[in-house]
């Protein structure tokens, strides 16, 4: 997904492809996302989300989360081509995520905010990205 949008014109990598990420603790992760001014996409819904409330609690800010919920993207062999149409989207939309901003990723690209989890989109690990653009978004 990230060579996808990366030749699209976005900037974004792969957390399994950045050897300071690859096997890291989600927190650190995400801590790795905010030391580069990164919002992070992430389909580990069931663990980002307690992070992020930490963050919140602790009163810091990271560039923003993009949640990919499997309900809305199932994992069949159209799930990359979906996934990355819906990013395509949502970065090429202007202040599409804010610094501190949850969202969940839908099929058009378009993203519904969120403050807090909700157990019906809580998902499996599939993948994460690093993102860097002109504007704080995933």
């Amino acid at each position: 997904m990230a060579e996808q949008l990366n030749a699209k014109g976005h900037d974004v990598r792969a957390v399994v492809a950045s050897p300071e990420f690859a096997g890291r603790p989600d927190e650190e992760i995400l801590i790795g996302a905010v030391e580069a001014g990164r919002a992070l996409v992430t389909a580990d819904i069931k663990d980002f989300m307690p992070i992020d409330a930490r963050y919140r609690a602790a009163g810091r800010v990271h560039a923003g989360l993009i949640m990919v919920s499997t309900k809305t993207f199932p994992r069949n062999r159209t799930y990359v081509t979906a996934v990355t149409s819906a990013l395509d989207a949502l970065l090429s939309a202007a202040d599409s995520v804010q610094p501190g901003g949850v969202i969940f990723l839908t099929g058009a690209g378009l993203t519904e905010s969120a403050l807090c989890p909700d157990s019906a989109l809580l998902s499996e690990v599939v993948a994460s990205l690093l993102v860097r653009g002109e504007r704080p978004c995933w």
